[in-house]
Formats: C-alpha cells, sequence, structure tokens
C-alpha cells in the first residue's frame, strides 16, 4: 500500500528519493500485529501458562466404600425413627385398652351396685350356672324409673336382670327387665315380690327380646353368692396383642 502523493508518483522512474519516499510511507501504512498476553495469575505470557490454564477440572467421583459407610449410617437412623415410633404406638394403645378396660368396669359396676342397694335381700336371685350367668332382682322403680309409695308404703313394680352376654364377639353386661304383672304369684306390689327359680338369668335373657340393652361392653367375667352383705366381683378384660384386665369386687347391702 502505498501513501505517496501523485505528483511524486509521477517523478522520473529510477530516482533514489522516489524510491526511499515510497519505503518510508509503507513502513508507516503496515500496522504492528502483536500476539495478546493471558495470564493465569502470577504472570507470564501464554506459551509459559498453556500446561495450566489448558487443564480442565474434573470432580472427583465417590467410591465404593463411601457409598456403603453412606448406607450404613442411613440405615442405623432409620431403625432408630423406626423403633422410636413403634414404641410410641404400642404405648398409645396400651394406655387406650387400660383406659377402656378401666371405664368398662366402672360403669358395670356403678349401673348394677345402684340399683340392686334398693332391691331387697328376699327379692334377689344370684344365678352364677350357664348358660348365662346373671343376677336378678325386685325393683320399686316403675318402668318410667319412678319410685312410687301407697299410704307413704314403697310399691314393688318389676324384676330387673343384668347378665353376660356375648354382642357381635363382644363379651357385654345386658340389662332387662319386666313388670311384676307378667310374673303370677308375686303379689300387689306392696312388699318385695319372691323370685322363683325359674326365674333365672337365662329366662330372661331367653325372654328379653329387643328390650335388652347393653350396659358395658369387655366384660368377661360376673361373679356372686347368695350371702349379704352381698359380694359383687366384675372383671373387664380386653384382648389387642396382650391381655389387659381389671377387676374391681365391693359389697353391697340392700336397704329396702
Amino acid at each position: 500500500m502505498s501513501l505517496c502523493s501523485p505528483a511524486r508518483a509521477r517523478s522520473a522512474a529510477g530516482n533514489p528519493l522516489d524510491t526511499v519516499f515510497r519505503l518510508r510511507d509503507a513502513q508507516l501504512a503496515v500496522l504492528e500485529v502483536r500476539p495478546p498476553t493471558i495470564s493465569c495469575g502470577g504472570g507470564g505470557s501464554l506459551r509459559h501458562h498453556m500446561g495450566v490454564c489448558g487443564r480442565t477440572s474434573r470432580s472427583r467421583g465417590t467410591s465404593l466404600f463411601e457409598m456403603l459407610v453412606a448406607m450404613f449410617l442411613m440405615s442405623l437412623i432409620l431403625m432408630v425413627i423406626h423403633t422410636t415410633l413403634m414404641a410410641g404406638i404400642n404405648y398409645y394403645r396400651t394406655q387406650s385398652a387400660t383406659i377402656d378396660v378401666q371405664q368398662s368396669a366402672l360403669l358395670a359396676m356403678s349401673a348394677l351396685t345402684n340399683e340392686l342397694v334398693e332391691s331387697n335381700a328376699g327379692s334377689m336371685l344370684t344365678d352364677m350356672n350357664p348358660p348365662t350367668i346373671g343376677i336378678v332382682f325386685g325393683s320399686p322403680r316403675d318402668l318410667t324409673g319412678q319410685v312410687n309409695y301407697s299410704d307413704t308404703k314403697l310399691q314393688w313394680s318389676k324384676f330387673v336382670c343384668y347378665y353376660l352376654d356375648v354382642v357381635n364377639d363382644v363379651p357385654c353386661l345386658m340389662r332387662t327387665e319386666r313388670p311384676l304383672t307378667d310374673f303370677p304369684g308375686t303379689g300387689d306390689g306392696g312388699y318385695p315380690p319372691p323370685i322363683s327359680t325359674a326365674w333365672d338369668a337365662d329366662f330372661f335373657r331367653s325372654t328379653a327380646g329387643h328390650k335388652a340393652k347393653i350396659v358395658a361392653r369387655n366384660i368377661s367375667r360376673l361373679e356372686s353368692t347368695q350371702s349379704f352383705p352381698l359380694p359383687i366381683l366384675i372383671e373387664a378384660s380386653v384382648y389387642d396383642r396382650y391381655q389387659f384386665k381389671v377387676e374391681l369386687e365391693t359389697k353391697v347391702t340392700p336397704k329396702n
């Protein structure tokens, strides 16, 4: 590339000055291009650092031994968590079962003794023989639950029977009642009605029908004897992997 003027270009050929001017102008027109120097830290040229900066970093992989150790630790953690959860679940089930049997036993004992105490020793039959175990007694309350008097004299109105039965595979304490008018020879209600041995717990169970009501569930045992004060034993139990059992005992003295 020439930067000489047209006048100088038209000068005579072979003139040494023209040649000098052309060389000088050509040198001015050339641009010096130098390769860039890349630094990777610490100074130095590109050639010096090609071996360092040209290497690509590679992440180190996980070895089989490290994976086995991690799996072992994770198994220990899961085992501890599982053991803790199972202990909590078992404790909850145990406490629930214990509370259930306690409530059932208390409910059965309370209902039975509250009515027995209103009865009379001469109007009571304890039937501890299979197929039906129960207690039959006279009650001064009528079918509506009211106590009636005639000239200040207590009037007896019905027979009540508590007995054991199984409902939907669950042992229960049942209650049923029948008016004295269903039983000939029991008097007019002016005195405690006598009970025939034919009117035992099995008789009331077989004739109760839909009138029988569940007093308490999970009642597995009822015991008593024909003596006074009347001993009462009630057992409530639940089977949930283990047996949970509660026994309550008391003595009742009929006051009428």
